[in-house]
């Protein structure tokens, strides 16, 4: 079903003059550097194994991998040319020693990668999935982290009372939707998310984001 952009493909020629950057939202270097310390703020290290879900052309990835141990860094994406963009991107600057492991996949199939991860971290993944979308992926999540692992993810937020109507989301005047493309939703929904799939949830609310996507964090009930 078609409810957001990525199931474009981008072509080669779009690619090598760099399109992916603007097709994933833009703010390449800003936004790499907002995900990167963002982690680092809640206990990043080098040797934690991470998992970039929605990783794009590696917008933040490549901030992150640089950082982490070899072999250390996964991506999972749905859009097979943004994954194409970002094996360019890691050519460009020599990275591919890093051995990121890249997968393509529309079902978030986690599991796949056959191992438990300390960091989730998914920016503008939310903000272009239904929730119906929202719930399958969180109903992989919870296998998929270490016992005291964190999977934080950004969302446009909507109080109940606003939910049905169209929000601007202030100051980037973006207008957010409960039901088209970009999605917003509120913590509450979250919540009741979180008790089905097994899930704590947290609010942590503003992270600087320029667009104002929140930030929710779950983490395992166990």
């Amino acid at each position: 079903m078609h409810y957001n952009i990525y199931d474009k493909e981008l072509s080669l020629e779009e690619i090598s003059r760099k399109k992916h950057r603007e097709f994933v939202g833009g703010l390449w270097e800003e936004m790499g550097s907002l995900q990167f310390d963002f982690l680092l703020s809640r206990g990043l290290q080098e040797t934690d194994k991470v998992l970039d879900l929605g990783c794009g052309a590696l917008r933040g990835g490549i901030r992150i991998l640089e950082f982490l141990e070899k072999g250390h860094y996964f991506g999972l994406d749905i859009n097979r040319s943004l994954l194409e963009a970002a094996r360019v991107e890691l050519l460009e600057r020599a990275l591919e020693f890093k051995n990121p492991k890249l997968m393509l996949s529309s079902n978030f199939n986690i599991q796949d990668f056959g191992l438990k991860f300390d960091f989730i971290l998914s920016v503008s993944l939310f903000t272009h999935l239904p929730f119906p979308k929202i719930s399958e992926c969180l109903n992989k999540i919870r296998d998929s982290l270490e016992p005291d692992g964190l999977y934080f993810s950004s969302f446009f937020e909507a109080e109940n009372s606003q939910f049905a109507n169209p929000v601007e989301q202030k100051p980037s005047s973006i207008i957010s939707y409960p039901d088209k493309d970009p999605f917003h939703q509120t913590f509450a929904s979250f919540e009741k998310l979180g008790q089905q799939t097994g899930l704590n949830v947290s609010y942590v609310g503003d992270w600087r984001h320029p667009r104002n996507q929140k930030m929710v964090c779950f983490s395992r009930t166990d």
